[in-house]
């Protein structure tokens, strides 16, 4: 299947370790935290998005081991 993202489109590409990230206290970053992380940073480039969710879980995990990757990728459909 093939979707292509009209002219502004913005789209978030992200792993599971994003989702499954948790704190010391065992809870999970979950997408709700995400889409809140996206939409505080959207106004960003897509660089300063990706960051600022990166910067968010950071913050969400406090410390705790990160045990899977965490890749976020942005895109903007020009």
């Amino acid at each position: 299947m093939c979707h292509a993202l009209g002219v502004g489109a913005r789209m978030v590409l992200y792993t599971d370790g994003i989702l499954d990230a948790c704190n010391d206290a065992g809870q999970r970053f979950g997408s709700e935290r995400l889409e809140e992380a996206i939409l505080k940073h959207a106004a960003q480039e897509p660089d300063g998005l990706a960051s600022g969710i990166i910067a968010e879980l950071g913050e969400f995990r406090r410390g705790a081991v990160q045990v899977d990757d965490e890749s976020v990728v942005v895109v903007d459909r020009l």
